[in-house]
């Protein structure tokens, strides 16, 4: 499930601490922001696009998306969740094989779900990010988009449920995922960090 909130993020998010979970009334008015917090005790992990993340406990973890996509994992019969960021759609060569790519970056996170016993039947994933910005540093055309596509088509390969996505558009996102509940807040916003935006030719 999730909640978008667009506009004004909470200073802490602004810092890049992820706040505690955000979660937004159904009949909210969209004007005047009218939220509540849903205190959820559980740590709390920021996730770099190029790593990869399945916590053993419930934990919120957020992530900065500029072109860069986010992939959210959840296995609904053992209730917990993980995430994968990637900045780039395909490797240069298979030998050149890190999860600042799509292939290794998503296989890598569902080998850990198998391994930990987890069936590809109770599995829904959720893809958010891919932002096209040509105002930013490192401008390259068509990235963001060739991101979600590969993630979409990565999944499908392994068959794996994609319930829910927030894709493309100018505008970048943060995001928060609930592990436990698979619950995520989506917040868009016009400003990020320029390293944000696109990997720099030096990366």
């Amino acid at each position: 499930m999730v909640f978008e909130w667009i506009g004004n993020i909470s200073a802490e998010m602004e810092r890049g601490v992820s706040p505690r979970f955000f979660r937004m009334r159904r009949n909210q008015n969209p004007n005047g922001f009218d939220r509540y917090m849903k205190a959820v005790d559980c740590p709390q992990f920021l996730l770099k696009p190029g790593y990869v993340f399945l916590p053993a406990q419930p934990t919120q973890i957020s992530s900065v998306l500029g072109s860069a996509v986010g992939v959210t994992i959840y296995d609904r019969r053992l209730k917990m969740g993980g995430m994968a960021a990637f900045l780039e759609p395909l490797r240069p060569n298979k030998n050149f094989s890190t999860t600042l790519f799509a292939c290794p970056a998503i296989v890598g996170l569902l080998k850990m779900f198998k391994d930990l016993g987890s069936n590809v039947v109770n599995l829904e994933s959720q893809i958010f990010g891919g932002a096209e910005r040509e105002d930013a540093p490192w401008f390259e055309k068509g990235l963001g988009r060739k991101n979600y596509e590969a993630a979409m088509e990565i999944l499908e390969l392994e068959g794996v449920w994609i319930s829910s996505q927030d894709l493309g558009g100018i505008r970048g996102r943060k995001i928060n995922f609930n592990t436990h509940s698979g619950e995520v807040l989506v917040a868009k916003v016009n400003h990020l960090r320029k390293e944000d935006w696109y990997r720099s030719a030096s990366a």
